[in-house]
Order: C-alpha cells, then structure tokens, then sequence
C-alpha cells in the first residue's frame, strides 16, 4: 500500500498525505470498489467507485475554515489533521447508498446512523465511575488537577 496509503483502525479511515500540497489517491480500505484522491492545494477530497456507466462520483467535499470536509449540501465527511485526513466509513458507505438509490430512481434514503452530522471522530462520552477507587488515586487525581489548573480557585471538588 505505501508510505502514502490509506489504513483502516478504530473503525476510521485514515488518509496520510507525503507532504503538504501533494495529491494522495488511492483505494478505500473497508470500501469495496471505492477510490479516494485528496487534493491539499484546493482542499478537495473525492471518493468515487466503478459503477456500470464508469467511474462516478460517490462524494466530493470541499476543506472548511473548521478543518472538516463538507459535500455540496453541508454534511460532513472527512476532518483534515495535520497533513492527513480522517474519514469516517459509514458516512462513505451512507453517501454510496445514496448515491445509487438516486440512480436507480429510489429516491430519497432515510436518515440512519449512518448520516451522522458529524464524522465518527471518538468514542460517545460516558460518566466516570470512580468506584473501588484507592484513596491514593483519589488524592493524586486532585493534586494533578491543581497543578494543571493552577487558575481555578477555589480548587476543584474531588470526584
């Protein structure tokens, strides 16, 4: 695959570019059929894939000022990190759904999880259980929070 390929891990796309200003292209990992070129001269990311009538356009988004890359109707698709790009495939996967549904005259597909508003960048937040905690623990958490947070008076509460 290459310094320049795409990699799959954590359920995410990960589209490394060699350097700032060069095109990446290649084969979408986990998405059968699916190309993808980035662009970071325009700030233009496309997948496309091999369809009966040729090669079409599956997605095609545009870098915004926020670092995420919006189609043509404003839902996200992909962030820009660094020099690489992080697409999530379940959105790849929902706009090919799309996209041949339209062809094949389904109209329109309902909104699933798969059309999230936002890529797929972390896990969902959940509470922090500090149960069978050690009172050590407790005590070191508090004191790291002092000194990273040297500004916040009165100190914080423990947790």
């Amino acid at each position: 695959m290459g310094i320049a390929g795409a990699a799959a891990a954590f359920g995410l796309i990960f589209i490394p570019s060699p350097n700032q200003g060069v095109t990446s292209q290649g084969a979408v990992p986990s998405g059968p059929g699916l190309n993808y070129t980035v662009n970071h001269d325009e700030g233009s990311l496309r997948v496309k894939r091999m369809g009966a009538a040729g090669e079409e356009m599956v997605a095609a988004a545009h870098l915004g000022a926020d670092g995420i890359f919006r189609d043509e109707t404003g839902a996200p698709i992909a962030r820009a990190v660094g020099a690489s790009v992080v697409v999530d495939p379940d959105v790849l996967r929902a706009a090919a759904k799309a996209k041949g549904d339209a062809a094949a005259g389904a109209g329109a597909v309902a909104r699933t999880e798969e059309e999230r508003q936002e890529p797929k960048l972390c896990p969902a937040p959940v509470s922090e259980s500090i149960n069978g905690r050690k009172t050590f623990d407790i005590q070191y958490q508090q004191f790291i929070r002092d000194v990273a947070n040297p500004q916040r008076r009165p100190q914080l509460p423990p947790s």
